[in-house]
């Protein structure tokens, strides 16, 4: 996060215009993480205002046919992933807008998923409310 202080001036004919200082908090709007090094997703706060919240996690895997995603939650549940137990298997195409929507922990996931089958396999999970935790 990039925190900035700006102050801006109008020169207008005979008038000038200055503003008040104000400061500028600049996240980038994605991370690129490897699965590997994946933190746990958090709210981030300054003077107790929200200044990012996580609401998209999307992924892509084109390296190996033969390795397919498996999302687990904390608790051991399977969201993704192509086994009985799992929350979504399948491609989520023929579905109103190419999305499952999923009820997990109290929170309403949205699951777009290319399936286990596709030769560039992805998926996005996405909630009105942030998405924290691991």
């Amino acid at each position: 996060m990039k925190k900035s202080l700006l102050k801006w001036k109008q020169n207008n004919y005979l008038t000038t215009k200055v503003t008040d200082s104000a400061t500028l908090y600049s996240h980038p709007r994605s991370q690129s993480i490897s699965a590997y090094d994946m933190r746990t997703l958090e709210i981030i706060e300054e003077d107790d205002k929200v200044l990012s919240e996580p609401v998209l996690i999307y992924a892509s895997n084109s390296e190996n046919n033969e390795l397919n995603f498996h999302v687990t939650a904390p608790d051991g549940q399977c969201v993704i992933g192509s086994s009985e137990e799992c929350l979504v298997q399948e491609n989520t195409r023929s579905n109103r807008g190419g999305l499952q929507s999923v009820l997990y922990d109290g929170q309403m996931l949205r699951i777009k998923y290319s399936g286990p089958d596709s030769a560039l396999e992805r998926f996005s999970i996405t909630s009105i409310d942030p998405i924290v935790g691991d």
